[in-house]
C-alpha cells in the first residue's frame, strides 16, 4: 500500500480486526501483521 500513512495504518487496523478470530498461520494474515508492525 501506497500514500498517506495514517490511512494505511487505518487499512491495516481494519483488516487485522476483520481477520483477528483467523487462524493465526495463514500467510496474508502473517504478513499483513508483519507490515503493520513496520508501520508503528
Amino acid at each position: 500500500m501506497s500514500g498517506d500513512k495514517t490511512q494505511v495504518k487505518t487499512a491495516y487496523e481494519e483488516f487485522l480486526t476483520l481477520w483477528k478470530d483467523a487462524d493465526p498461520d495463514i500467510p496474508v494474515l502473517e504478513q499483513a501483521k508483519a507490515e503493520y508492525s513496520k508501520l508503528l
